[in-house]
């Protein structure tokens, strides 16, 4: 801690040590409003199909600046809180997976720390899943009351959150969070449900406009807690010196194939600048306009940052968007999906202005794993009987077909929906190029901690000293990384380089050869049953489940696989085991001798959590996961899951 403090105090020495001659000006203060699970087309500035009655942020956005082209790092929260926080992309700090706990920060501090040092008080109503613990110096208050009023100084500056949960899938979901949000409108306030745009990729049925008519009805309903905001600035006579920045922490998140997801329906966010007074400033677009220059969720901390007279660390990822000198626009913008509650996925992104390209390092997956939380949403049980039924929309037919391309591109000003893949077109092969480049970058230059399994990941941090240390040490490269965990998938890879990565000693390289090889469903030249049954009693549980799953998938004798599976299952870390508990589920037909083990499993800790009120979310995921295994295949009841969030 006290390191920890001695590195605040010099990260804000230039403030400390500047000129004397002249008296430092006002510092401005900070109304953060952030909306939960909202595409930035739903608000009135963005909004092309008139459902949207957001008077309040259309009044920022006359009196401020609207920035059109607002992406998240991640399309869930926690990964996105993550960066929001520390500037710093989640996969660069090992806080990618959804609900986990990335350690200590190493030299990381957070922005609201670096302001509350240089004098500002700092509140936060109230959300935090950061993903790590929160910060003891962040915040002067954090609860479901905290307030700019609550400083003692009157002139104190201040920066001040306010997270708005009426739009979560949850309140789309749920008749009775609905009826608290949205549901108050009165009948002719309310979206008409005849009228509402269904996305092309969902059943056009009285499920989903119902479920597409609560998202305008809980956005709409939302602004009024904005204005109520606004009005409180003005009593307190602080609208002309108060910074005022609304956002969206990701797409909407109350029907399939946008929360979560790395199309556009799940990144693209809201986000409204109003300057104090709703006065010009310099670097900054005239209020009352638009940019289109593509921002990240990366580029807020920054941006805060500079605005109080602060410079960012060195370790932020994102830039200033207002102020003198800021760096121009980048061409490009990332994104990833990782772990979701129980499932475990790989996929990363990059958006320019005109190309979406996504890469799907796990196309032996479906697009869509069945996760609990997101199951019990009306859309999604809609386009579960239009599975069954054999009437999906064409549209949907990719999202829920039993595996995936490795490579995605859309041309967005052409197919805004993302559902015309060019990745094989030949007339798009220079662009793909180009976008696969952008990607390859951002691993050279941020790193990527996402290509190594997640136990694996949280052992070798442990010993490292952080997560994030790995991308200094010599355990762990990103580009080595990726290249093991694309086998067999652009192109197929020859034998002996996954010969070579299985005998490398390499706890990456040889995880990723492991899944390379059940995937193939046969041994290739170079690699014999001795090799992979030698992994079987790697202290690495991810490992010794790959390797056992690679045996049992090319129809070797299964008895050790079994028995390193049910070793790690019972033994391993939680990250272990729903890591053993994914890939049985993906055994197919072969997992049946296992299901009693995975039964157990799933009991066990339901029991356990009748009694015991710690167990965290990581614990309902991995009974989740043995739950969904058994479901899918006619075994089970279906248990109480945890909220997507």
């Amino acid at each position: 801690m006290k390191s920890r403090t001695l590195l605040i105090l010099s990260l804000l020495g230039a403030i400390a040590h500047s000129p004397a001659q002249s008296p430092a000006p006002q510092r401005p203060n900070f109304l953060v409003i952030t909306y939960e699970d909202t595409s930035a087309n739903r608000f009135g500035p963005n909004d092309k199909t008139g459902f949207a009655n957001t008077p309040a942020v259309d009044r920022l956005a006359r009196e401020g600046v609207n920035y059109t082209q607002y992406f998240g790092i991640a399309a869930v929260c926690a990964p996105n809180r993550s960066c929001w926080i520390t500037g710093i992309h989640p996969n660069s700090l090992g806080s990618q997976n959804m609900r986990s706990d990335a350690g200590p920060l190493e030299e990381v501090v957070t922005y609201p720390e670096l302001l509350r040092k240089a004098g500002y008080f700092t509140s936060n109503n109230a959300k935090t899943d950061y993903n790590f613990a929160v910060p003891k110096g962040a915040w002067d208050v954090l609860s479901t009351k905290a307030h700019w009023r609550d400083r003692k100084d009157p002139s104190q500056p201040f920066f001040s959150v306010f997270n708005l949960e009426g739009m979560h899938q949850g309140r789309v979901q749920s008749d009775d969070a609905y009826a608290k949000s949205g549901g108050k409108l009165p009948a002719e306030r309310k979206a008409d449900r005849s009228k509402v745009t269904v996305p092309p990729w969902l059943p056009d049925t009285a499920e989903t406009r119902e479920a597409i008519g609560r998202t305008w009805d809980n956005v709409n309903f939302s602004d009024r807690h904005v204005a109520s905001l606004l009005k409180q600035l003005e009593e307190d006579g602080l609208l002309d010196s108060t910074w005022v920045i609304f956002m969206s922490d990701h797409g909407d998140g109350g029907y399939p194939r946008a929360k979560t997801y790395l199309y556009d329906s799940g990144l693209h966010s809201g986000l409204v600048i109003r300057p104090p007074g709703g006065q010009a400033v310099e670097g900054m677009p005239q209020p009352g306009s638009s940019d289109d220059s593509l921002v990240s969720f990366a580029d807020f901390p920054s941006t805060v940052l500079k605005l109080a007279g602060i410079n960012p660390p060195a370790w932020h990822q994102g830039r200033p968007l207002i102020g003198k000198d800021v760096p121009p626009a980048p061409e490009a913008v990332t994104a990833a999906r990782d772990r979701i509650n129980g499932r475990y996925d790989c996929v990363r992104a990059v958006r320019t202005g005109k190309f979406k390209y996504i890469r799907n390092y796990q196309p032996w997956k479906p697009l869509y794993q069945e996760v609990p939380g997101f199951e019990v949403a009306p859309a999604m049980q809609a386009l579960r009987a239009a599975m069954k039924s054999g009437n999906l929309p064409e549209a949907a037919k990719p999202f829920c077909a039993a595996t995936r391309p490795a490579e995605e591109l859309y041309d967005i000003t052409k197919d805004p929906d993302e559902l015309h893949n060019l990745a094989a077109d030949p007339a798009y092969a220079k662009d793909l190029e180009a976008m696969r480049a952008h990607l390859a970058n951002r691993y050279k230059t941020q790193g990527d901690l996402g290509f190594m399994p997640e136990g694996m990941m949280d052992k070798m941090g442990k010993t490292a000293g952080s997560r994030r240390a790995l991308l200094k040490g010599s355990s762990y490269d990103t580009v080595a990384a990726e290249k093991w965990a694309g086998f067999d998938q652009i192109s197929k890879t020859p034998d002996s380089e996954i010969a070579a990565a299985l005998s490398s000693g390499n706890p990456v390289a040889q995880y990723h050869a492991c899944i390379a090889i059940g995937n193939r469903s046969s041994l290739p030249s170079g690699v014999d049953v001795p090799a992979l049954e030698k992994l079987l009693a790697s202290d690495y549980g991810d490992l010794a489940a790959a390797a056992a799953w690679a045996l049992i998938k090319t129809g070797n004798d299964r008895s050790n696989a079994d028995a390193a599976l049910t070793r790690v299952i019972k033994e391993g870390t939680w990250q272990e085991r729903l890591n053993a508990l994914n890939l049985i589920d993906y055994l197919g037909p072969l997992a049946e001798p296992l299901l009693p083990l995975v039964q157990e499993t799933g009991r066990s800790i339901r029991e356990r959590m009748k009694t015991d009120k710690n167990l965290s979310s990581s614990d309902r995921y991995c009974a989740e996961q043995a739950e969904v295994t058994l479901r899918k295949r006619g075994l089970g009841a279906d248990a109480e899951s945890e909220p997507a969030s």
